[in-house]
C-alpha cells in the first residue's frame, strides 16, 4: 500500500462543471478581526445567521482563497488530503450530491468532537474546469488510501497531490471516500477554474445523537 507513483498513467483534459460547499461570509473578517471575536465564536454567531445571508462580496473568493498563503514558512496553505499544507488545493467534486455529502462528513465530525448538534449554513458553488490531469479514480486497488476515511491515509494522497503539482497538473479525478461511485477533483492550479457565481444557500445540520446529517434544501 501507499506504493507506486502517477509516472504511468496518461495526461488527459479534464474539462466541465465542478461543485463545492463553502462558507462564503464577509461577516466573519468583521467578527474576528474588528471585534476580537475567537474563530469559535465567530463561527457561532455566523452559524446562528439565517439562509437569507450575504455571501463575500469578492466576485472570485470562492476560487482564489484555496490558493491564499494563510502564514509564512514552508507550509503557508491548509493541509488536507492531498496537500500536505505546502501548496493550494481547491476541493470539489463532479456532481452536487457528491459534493454535499463530502462536506457534510466534516460537519459531523467536528459535532461529534464538540459532542452536540451542530447547524451550519454554506454555500453550495459551482464553476468550470478545464486543465490537464489524471484519472485516479481506476486505481483503488494501487491506493486503497484514496476511499479511506481516517486521516492515516493522507500522507500516500499528499504525496499524490505533490507528484501532481511537480508535475504541472492542474488537477486530479479521484475516488470520493465518502460516497461510492462519486467523483471528487482536487484542482491544484487556480488558472484551470472560472465562471463561478452559480450559488445555492444550503444548511447542514448534524445530529450526534442520532450519528447523521442533513441537507437543506
Amino acid at each position: 500500500m501507499g506504493t507506486g507513483s502517477l509516472a504511468s498513467l496518461d495526461v488527459e483534459r479534464l474539462a466541465g462543471r465542478l461543485y463545492r460547499v463553502a462558507t462564503l461570509y464577509s461577516a466573519r473578517r468583521t467578527l474576528e478581526k474588528d471585534m476580537g471575536l475567537s474563530a469559535r465564536e465567530a463561527s457561532a454567531v455566523l452559524g446562528a445567521l439565517p439562509a437569507a445571508r450575504v455571501p463575500e462580496v469578492r466576485p472570485d473568493a470562492p476560487l482564489d482563497d484555496p490558493f491564499r498563503r494563510r502564514r509564512s514558512g514552508d507550509f503557508p496553505f491548509g493541509s488536507g488530503r492531498y496537500s500536505d499544507g505546502s501548496f493550494g488545493v481547491l476541493y470539489s467534486a463532479e456532481d452536487e450530491e457528491t459534493a454535499k455529502i463530502e462536506a457534510s462528513s466534516f460537519v459531523l465530525r467536528r459535532a461529534q468532537e464538540r459532542g452536540t448538534t451542530w447547524t451550519l449554513h454554506k454555500w453550495l458553488l459551482r464553476f468550470d474546469l478545464e486543465g490537464d490531469g489524471k484519472d485516479l479514480t481506476p486505481f483503488t486497488g494501487t491506493w486503497p488510501e484514496l476511499t479511506a476515511r481516517t486521516e492515516d491515509s493522507y500522507p500516500t494522497c499528499q504525496r499524490l497531490g505533490r507528484e501532481a503539482k511537480d508535475d504541472g497538473l492542474d488537477a486530479l479525478r479521484v475516488p470520493s471516500a465518502r460516497r461510492s461511485g462519486g467523483v471528487c477533483v482536487p484542482v491544484l492550479s487556480r488558472d484551470s477554474v472560472s465562471n463561478e457565481g452559480d450559488r445555492t444557500p444550503i444548511t447542514i445540520t448534524a445530529d450526534v445523537a442520532s450519528d447523521s446529517v442533513s441537507v437543506a434544501p
